[in-house]
């Protein structure tokens, strides 16, 4: 479905203006950022979620500590909502001293919040940990607290990337909106498919440095149309 409602919106040249979505440099940019996203959410909705189940060296029994660390993903995700309402960047409108943050700074924060998390899950977990049970170490021993704060990390992180590519494609596309999301939902899905692909044929350590690539990429490209934007 997403991707027939993607083909009739974005990919017909007509009207001219879905064309230019789809052809705009800046989209070109932004694609990058759209295959982070379905990287970044295949990894907190499946495969991290998978790796915690199967590594059986922690102290506690590691299948319970799914429950948990989707309510911390979640909680990070509700967080970072909130956060970026209160800490956004302000209508010029607005009376108060504090403008705000601006779009590039919550992406930056977001990067290094990500990094911080693909950082302690690469330490914490084993590399096996996605194929099955596994009895191996880490760098360290793994830690049952460690991974659900990173499962929060991770929605902490996320927040601030989807709440800025919804901010970025409303005030870029005011007239296209429903062409630009129904591009980054594709995209996105896409990039989703082929990471719980590859997620059977490589271990943890090489999909979080996938990851780590990908999202250094992406969050470049976001600052560089962030640039040409002045709102």
């Amino acid at each position: 479905t997403i991707a027939v409602h993607f083909c009739s919106t974005v990919l017909i040249p007509t009207p001219p203006n879905n064309k230019y979505v789809f052809c705009s440099c800046f989209v070109f940019n932004y694609y990058k950022l759209y295959l982070l996203k379905g990287l970044h959410v295949s990894l907190y909705s499946g495969v991290y979620s998978s790796c915690i189940a199967f590594t059986k060296s922690m102290s506690t029994n590691s299948k319970q500590l799914l429950g948990y660390t989707g309510i911390l993903v979640g909680v990070g995700e509700v967080a970072g909502g909130l956060l970026c309402s209160v800490l956004g960047k302000k209508s010029a409108r607005s009376d108060l001293m504090f403008s705000g943050l601006s779009r590039s700074t919550v992406i930056i924060i977001s990067f290094f919040i990500n990094i911080a998390a693909y950082s302690l899950i690469f330490i914490n977990l084993p590399n096996d940990s996605p194929f099955g049970d596994s009895y191996t170490k880490s760098f360290i021993k793994p830690n049952q607290y460690l991974a659900v704060f990173c499962g929060f990390l991770l929605g902490l992180g996320d927040s601030g990337f989807t709440t800025q590519i919804y901010n970025i494609i409303g005030v870029k596309y005011t007239d296209d909106c429903a062409s630009a999301m129904s591009l980054f939902m594709f995209m996105q899905a896409m990039s989703a498919a082929i990471s719980f692909f590859y997620s059977n044929q490589f271990g943890l350590y090489v999909q979080l440095i996938i990851l780590a690539i990908v999202m250094t990429i992406g969050t470049l490209s976001f600052l560089v149309v962030d640039k040409f934007i002045f709102i």
